[in-house]
């Protein structure tokens, strides 16, 4: 297991302590992927998991740009449609 993804299944498992539901891992389409689908309620929530070995280079947060929302945003419009339910 690499970094990457021993980072997705910690984020896995601290989201299902805060009371996520773990839906999906690694779902891919055309329009992009995302690390973790998970569902609160009615709520659906897609994870972008960012390793950082230090905070040298900026957080997580700053890893993830307009471009790769965009993406993120996409591809979980994806999911839903591809489930049948109404795109976010």
């Amino acid at each position: 297991m690499n970094k990457g993804q021993a980072a997705e299944q910690q984020a896995a498992s601290y989201l299902s302590k805060q009371g996520l539901r773990l839906i999906e891992q690694n779902y891919h389409c055309r329009r992009g992927e995302i690390d973790l689908i998970c569902k609160q309620g009615d709520t659906w929530v897609f994870v972008e998991v960012k390793y950082r070995k230090s905070l040298s280079h900026g957080g997580a947060a700053a890893a993830v740009d307009q471009h790769k929302m965009h993406r993120i945003l996409l591809s979980a419009q994806h999911y839903l449609q591809q489930k049948n339910f109404e795109p976010i």
